[in-house]
């Protein structure tokens, strides 16, 4: 399979798993089939986009999640889906 039906395996995975998200003014919550989330890292609000630890998420609907610092990338992986994601300059890049 290509990275694109990997992404789109796991985006359907976190939509079917109804993750849900609660922005409040200084007090994020996220719920993953109703119960809620606990983070290493508190969600944030920045410049309007809701910004989650991801692996939290992952590692909650049971995917092993692995950092390459020699190439910044994040790879998640759950049965026979994975998705990438790499970092350039503090951004996440294509």
């Amino acid at each position: 399979m290509n990275g694109l039906t990997h992404s789109c395996k796991m985006s359907a995975l976190l939509g079917a798993l109804l993750l849900s998200m609660l922005a409040c003014m200084a007090d994020i919550q996220v719920e993953l089939n109703g119960r809620a989330l606990a983070f290493t890292q508190p969600p944030e609000l920045i410049n309007g986009r809701t910004m989650v630890p991801m692996r939290d998420i992952f590692e909650a609907l049971g995917a092993r999640v692995d950092w390459n610092n020699d190439t910044l990338t994040v790879t998640a992986t759950r049965g026979d889906s994975r998705t990438t994601g790499h970092w350039e300059n503090g951004r996440h890049g294509k």
